[in-house]
């Protein structure tokens, strides 16, 4: 999953929120610089990125996109997922996206502070291109991979995996709406578990 759904799974506490976020962004180590909350939001980014590595939808979907995109399969079904989140948005909570997104945005500016620099120097675009609602729009979708595909250091064609994505859209849209309600599921419990309601 990535940082849409990362989000919306972290429940309602903004410092789990945060460490779920900066979980991308930081060494392993250093993640005991944080906060507990922040910490516990880390630890959850973990517990859903190996919950959704083991599934097997998403090891069929993966599977789908090998052959065409081969070891980027995952990270590309990361961002995929948020595109097919963002459109399926109403079945998943009653937040409409663009408020949602907007208070994400608020969490992130007024916690700028303790945020890895990777994500200072970006914060300011994300805001302003609205990224987190572009997940939505098939031209967003391409926009999230290219951003992806610059920060390889050989040449790839990650953007290519929209036309995958549409021209077997149906199979991969009825695969995420079986496997994110059990992820979401299995997320609420581990929230409950470690004291988070």
């Amino acid at each position: 999953m990535n940082h849409l759904a990362h989000f919306l799974l972290s429940g309602n506490n903004s410092e789990i929120k945060l460490g779920n976020f900066i979980a991308d962004y930081i060494p392993i180590k250093e993640y005991l610089n944080y906060d507990i909350t922040v910490r516990d939001g880390f630890k959850l980014h973990l517990y859903i990125d190996n919950f959704t590595d083991n599934h097997p939808i998403v090891r069929k979907c993966v599977k789908q996109l090998h052959p065409t995109h081969h070891k980027y399969s995952p990270v590309i079904l990361d961002v995929i997922y948020d595109h097919l989140l963002a459109n399926n948005w109403s079945n998943f909570t009653d937040i409409p996206l663009k408020i949602y997104t907007s208070k994400i945005y608020d969490i992130l500016l007024k916690n700028e502070a303790i945020l890895p620099e990777k994500i200072r120097m970006r914060l300011t675009r994300m805001v302003s291109d609205n990224w987190l609602m572009k997940y939505q729009e098939k031209e967003g979708l391409r926009y999230a991979l290219e951003l992806m595909e610059r920060r390889i250091k050989f040449p790839t064609d990650l953007s290519t995996a929209v036309d995958v994505l549409y021209e077997n859209f149906d199979s991969f849209n009825n695969d995420f709406l079986q496997f994110f309600p059990d992820l979401q599921q299995n997320t609420k419990v581990w929230l409950v578990k470690n004291g988070y309601h």
